[in-house]
Order: structure tokens, then C-alpha cells, then sequence
């Protein structure tokens, strides 16, 4: 075989049965993305079409290979479809890809023709001849930027996709996994935002000519990505309000739940018509479905802080543009974002001061890990709920430690004679969106803000101490993870705990007056924690180093107030600040 044939796929549900997929045309995931992880950040199955559990065969001829290339990519099924992907463009494009040592597509780079072009310069200056510096603030067909361009005074020079690749590239090997992933998604679909389109029905007259004159300019193409030079005020107004209509989250748990719900649907079908048949295997059959999927409204907007996201990242490319001389006037994010008490252009999280912020007490706390003892489905294996695996997490989380350090402690991280917790690692789940998609995790044996090594102990009351003693009798804990999920895995942040905590805080503020106490989430734990030990007199720079924090940022974010309780008491010891709080129990 002297080339590339195409792709052989055959995709597999959860029970191995085969299921009819086929590769989207479009091409899912970008060039190259086989062999680079980072091109498939945001990838997920669940978008691709597959179904949950899927498994993931591929065949293919690879030049001068006298025999197929199989693989099978049942853990990683997204890797499959990118490496398929890859096939179909070096079937279609052979001189441009060559097998790598593992007979995967590698693109071939061509020699560059010519030097690194001028609008690479680092002097602004060089390429400003003459032009306006007041251009960016003259929306109109006469703006001397598109006359200068349309003239070929200057060259239209980069887009916003080559500075956002430039940035990424830059400073990949400085994020950590959970980071590339948010970083990686952000930008991606800020190249996806700043493209060129036709007016809008609610633009202006000014902005509809001068929209339809850049489009008259050579090399500007309909859905392209935008010059970075040719970018006015109009551009990043129009940007963030797609952001703002744009609930990317919203459209993911959606398609979740329609492929559960069709997977469901399907077990039940299947299981009826065996039976009916008598092939059935035995026992009881799948519970029927219910008959209404509820879904997530898709027009609902995204939050202010995913809006401030956005914007920063919008802010960067015209930043690292500005900076590297790529922009012919003076950059136009000033202008659209204001400056201090006038700032404008998109909208700012509003942090909400301590005495606003409505936290449970230690006492509501306790009542929340003894209502999750009873939540879930029944483990036949110990004749006792799912949710009593939860209920020393609960406890335990008045700790103050963050989620992704909890989900990462050894068994042998907690010291019974002291007693106290020791944080040392950190578990994350970089390419999972709402903890639903994908089952990567990362370990790292380092925790945020510290160097590598350099653990954090937190004391504990004898009562948390005991519960936890008690989840380790029971045996809840693995070889590798003092708190396991339903399966003995790594406890992750939704899946069976998150079922199990919000049927826990129904019970216990179903009733509540204070809606952050009905809708109250995991995360709310910690704020909980860093308001007692506040209460119980540790200072404010004790309890950031307990939680890991800078003060600033402790008091900003997380200190709150339990109810209508205020008062601050004299740090007598981790069982007496205990025995008060844990007694606590506001009627809110």
C-alpha cells in the first residue's frame, strides 16, 4: 500500500452492541488533533454523537505498511475519532502527511517561501504611514483604516485565530490540566465569535455600511476570521453579546440528558422484547423510564463571571496584538471596556459582601450528613444506602479544604492520634465538562499555590475524627482514596454524591425561607468552614492558612455569616468551637 486508505470505523454501545455512527462533514476535531491532546480540549463524546460507554474501533493502511493499522479506543473514544479524522485528510491530502512511529497521521510542515512577514513586527510605528490614530472610533464606510487597507497602504496582517494560536502555544507549558482545559475552550470559541458577518437587523446604519464596506476589502472573507487590525468597538460589543446568549454548558447537559434518555429508553425496549421472546436471562427488568424528558431551558444566558471570562480573553488577543504591532491604530478595548467606576461593555460578577452571603451552620451541617446517610438507592453488598458512603465527607469538609484536595486524600492522610487531615495532592478531571462527559482524571502531588511537596494539616473535632473512623471500618475508603465514589472510584464533584447531596438538602432546607440554603451546593461547604473557624477566634490570616488562601481573598469570597449568628468566641481548642457550633441551627 503506497498511501493512505480511509478509515474503517465501527462504533459499540455500553453492552457492546454495535451502533450506526459515521464521521460528521464537516471534520470534528481540527488537523493534527491525533496526535496532540491539546487540539482536543472541549472535545467530548457526547457532541460527537457517540453513546455513553462507547467503544471505538479503527482501521486503516498507512504507506509503505504491508499490513492494516487496527486499534481500538474504548477509553478514549474522542482520540479515536481525531486520529480518523486525521486519516480521512492524508487519504485526501497524502503529500501533506507522513506515518509517525506509531503509523498515526503526522502533518508535514512545509518550508516557509518567504520571511516572517512585516505585520510580525514589534514596531508599531513602521507600519502606521500615516494613518489616523483616530480611526478606531470612526464607524463608517470612510474610515481611513479600511481606505488604507483597501488601498493597499498597509497589509490586512493577522487574524484574531493566528493570535489566539500565538498565545496558546506561549502559554501552554505554564498552565496546569485543569487549566489548559478552561483556557483551551475559552479561546476556542472566541475564534469561533470573531468572525466576519453580514449587518445585523439592530446595527445602525453607520455600522451596516461600514460592516458591508470591510467585506468589499480583498482578502476578507464571509465567516473568516477577523483582521485584528480592522477590529472596532462595534466588533467587540457584537462578540460579547454571543457570549452572553451562548450557553455552551446549557446545550452540553441537554444533549446528555437526551442521550440518556434514549439510552434508557432502549434498555427497557430490549429487555421487554426478551422476554416477550423468552430470551431474557433473568431477574428483574429495567425500571420504565419516565415518559417526559425535563431538559435545561436553552435560551437561558450564561452567568456574569463567564461574560468577564470571555472578555478577558477578548482583551488579551487585542492586547498581545497591540503589543507585537499588529494593530494600525491605538487598540479599541479601552474605549469599549471604560476604566474604573466607568467601566463598560460587559457585565462584572457582583461580590456579594460577608454579611450578605448566607452560609449553613455547623449544625445544619451535621444534620445534612445525617440526612445523606439514607439517600440513594440501597447497596445490597452492606444493606445500606448509597449516601453513607457521603456522610464522613460531609463532616469532614468543615475542614475548610477544596474540593479537588478532598477527592485526592490517602487513607493514609488521616492522622487518627492528632486528629487531623494532611492535604498533599490534588485531583482533577481536565477535559470533564459539568462532570458528566468524560473519565480522565489528573493527580497532582502538589496543592494550588504551593510549591511541590509542601503539605497543609488541618485539625479536626474527636466528632469528625470518629465519623471518619467509622467510614473507614465500613470500609468506604480504597488503597488509593480515603473518599470513593459509588463505584470505589476517585469521589468526583456530580454523578452518584451529587444525586445523594441535593436529595439530602431537600430534606433538610426544603422548608428554608433562604433560597442559597434550598439551592445550596457542595462548594458552599467551605465557606461554611472558613466562617466557624473565623466565629471561633482564629484570625483571618490563620483561617486563610488552614484553607489555603490569602486573606484577601478568604474575607472577598468565601467568609460569610450562619443565620442570624454573629458573634465571635475565644479559640479554646477544635472539640469546644465543635460543641458549640455543631448546636447551632438557624430557623431561616
Amino acid at each position: 500500500m503506497s498511501t493512505w486508505s480511509r478509515p474503517y470505523i465501527k462504533v459499540t454501545d455500553a453492552e457492546g452492541q454495535p451502533v450506526s455512527w459515521t464521521l460528521p462533514d464537516p471534520l470534528p476535531t481540527p488537523a493534527g488533533a491525533g496526535t496532540n491532546e491539546r487540539l482536543r480540549v472541549g472535545v467530548t463524546a457526547s457532541a460527537l454523537g457517540l453513546p455513553p460507554g462507547a467503544g471505538f474501533e479503527l482501521r486503516w493502511r498507512t504507506p509503505n505498511a504491508a499490513n492494516p493499522r487496527r486499534r481500538s479506543y474504548q477509553a478514549d473514544p474522542v482520540l479515536g475519532v481525531a486520529i480518523a479524522a486525521d486519516i480521512v485528510r492524508a487519504a485526501a491530502q497524502p503529500a501533506c502527511w507522513s506515518p509517525n512511529s506509531d503509523h498515526l497521521p503526522a502533518r508535514v510542515e512545509p518550508e516557509p517561501a518567504a520571511p516572517v512577514p512585516a505585520r510580525f513586527t514589534a514596531q508599531p510605528q513602521a507600519v502606521l504611514r500615516g494613518v489616523d490614530p483616530a480611526s478606531r472610533a470612526h464607524v463608517s464606510p470612510d474610515n481611513p483604516l479600511l481606505i488604507a487597507v483597501r488601498d493597499g497602504q498597509v497589509a490586512l496582517g493577522s487574524t484574531v485565530a493566528d493570535v489566539v494560536d500565538e498565545i496558546v502555544n506561549q502559554r501552554w507549558p505554564d498552565w496546569g490540566p485543569q487549566h489548559r482545559s478552561d483556557m483551551a475552550n475559552k479561546y476556542d470559541f472566541l475564534k469561533q465569535v470573531m468572525v466576519y458577518r453580514e449587518p445585523a437587523a439592530s446595527d445602525t446604519p453607520e455600522v451596516t455600511a461600514w460592516k458591508r464596506a470591510r467585506l468589499e476589502i480583498e482578502g476578507v472573507e464571509l465567516g473568516a476570521s477577523m483582521h485584528v487590525a480592522l477590529i472596532l468597538v462595534p466588533d467587540l460589543a457584537d462578540a460579547i453579546k454571543v457570549r452572553r446568549e451562548s450557553n455552551r454548558r446549557v446545550d452540553l447537559l441537554n444533549a446528555q440528558a437526551v442521550a440518556k434518555f434514549d439510552e434508557a429508553w432502549a434498555r427497557y425496549y430490549n429487555a421487554v422484547e426478551a422476554k416477550k421472546n423468552k430470551t431474557w436471562r433473568g431477574g428483574r427488568l429495567p425500571k420504565m423510564p419516565p415518559e417526559v424528558l425535563k431538559v435545561y431551558d436553552p435560551d437561558t444566558g450564561v452567568q456574569a463571571r463567564t461574560e468577564e471570562a470571555f472578555a478577558g480573553a477578548l482583551a488579551a488577543v487585542l492586547r498581545q496584538a497591540a503589543n507585537t504591532g499588529r494593530l494600525l491604530a491605538p487598540n479599541p478595548w479601552p474605549a469599549f471596556a471604560g476604566s474604573g467606576g466607568k467601566r463598560t461593555g460587559y457585565r462584572r460578577p457582583v461580590v456579594a459582601d460577608v454579611h450578605q452571603r448566607q452560609v449553613p451552620t455547623i449544625g445544619q451541617i451535621v444534620d445534612l450528613a445525617d440526612a445523606i446517610r439514607t439517600t440513594g438507592p440501597i447497596d445490597h453488598s452492606r444493606n445500606r444506602h448509597m449516601g453513607d458512603r457521603y456522610a464522613a465527607y460531609v463532616l469532614a469538609r468543615t475542614a475548610g479544604g477544596r474540593t479537588s484536595e478532598y477527592a485526592g486524600l490517602h487513607p493514609s492522610d488521616f492522622h487518627r492520634a492528632a486528629p487531623e487531615l494532611e492535604f498533599r495532592r490534588s485531583v482533577t478531571f481536565p477535559t470533564a465538562e459539568a462532570n458528566a462527559v468524560d473519565s480522565s482524571v489528573h493527580i497532582a502531588n502538589m496543592l494550588k499555590g504551593r510549591p511541590p511537596g509542601e503539605t497543609r494539616r488541618v485539625g479536626l473535632p474527636t466528632a469528625v475524627a470518629d465519623a471518619i473512623a467509622v467510614h473507614l471500618e465500613a470500609g468506604y475508603h480504597s488503597d488509593e482514596f480515603l473518599f470513593t465514589g459509588a463505584t470505589g472510584g476517585v469521589l468526583r464533584p456530580g454523578g452518584s454524591f451529587l444525586r445523594c447531596w441535593n436529595e439530602a438538602v431537600a430534606r433538610v432546607f426544603g422548608e428554608s425561607a433562604e433560597p442559597s440554603l434550598k439551592e445550596l451546593g457542595p462548594r458552599t461547604l467551605r465557606k461554611s468552614a472558613v466562617t466557624w473557624l473565623i466565629r471561633a477566634g482564629k484570625s483571618v490570616t490563620e483561617a486563610a492558612e488552614l484553607t489555603g488562601h490569602k486573606p484577601e481573598i478568604l474575607l472577598k469570597h468565601y467568609a460569610g455569616v450562619s443565620g442570624n449568628r454573629r458573634a465571635i468566641h475565644p479559640w479554646t481548642g477544635w472539640d469546644d468551637a465543635w460543641a458549640w457550633a455543631s448546636l447551632e441551627r438557624d430557623e431561616t
